[in-house]
């Protein structure tokens, strides 16, 4: 075995502690840590939202969706119609991060496109469908 080769046990987790023949490397002690528990307050720290309030997130209007085939998609040409899985009366989906948040109708303000919110998921559902942000 060459003198820069680590000798260790026949378990290859396990080095061993007893330095290769030749080598006058000093050893070192090492200790483990142990932290104090905490509890839920603690963990959690001041609460102080007014620090996130100006970041931006994207929000997307979700009319619907379909699934096309290639063939299909490199037929689209200006007047294709591309039918959607929802009727015209179904309410939108208002997404956050990619994440479903409420739903809504599409209204008409001055002449751009708006949502109308008619149902909020509640903070439970967004968590539990969402996962997170």
């Amino acid at each position: 075995m060459a003198k820069d080769e680590a000798q260790t046990t026949s378990d290859p987790t396990q080095v061993d502690p007893t330095p290769p023949p030749g080598n006058d490397a000093q050893t070192t002690s090492v200790q483990g840590v142990q932290f104090a528990e905490q509890t839920a307050q603690e963990s959690q720290g001041p609460c102080d939202i007014g620090r996130i309030l100006d970041i931006t997130v994207p929000v997307t209007v979700r009319l619907g969706q379909t699934v096309m085939s290639i063939d299909a998609v490199l037929a689209v040409a200006n007047g294709s119609v591309i039918e959607l899985d929802r009727l015209a009366s179904d309410p939108v989906d208002i997404l956050v991060r990619d994440k479903l948040i409420a739903q809504g109708e599409v209204v008409v303000v001055d002449e751009n496109f708006g949502v109308r919110i008619t149902s909020i998921l509640d903070a439970k559902e967004r968590v539990t469908d969402s996962a997170s942000f």
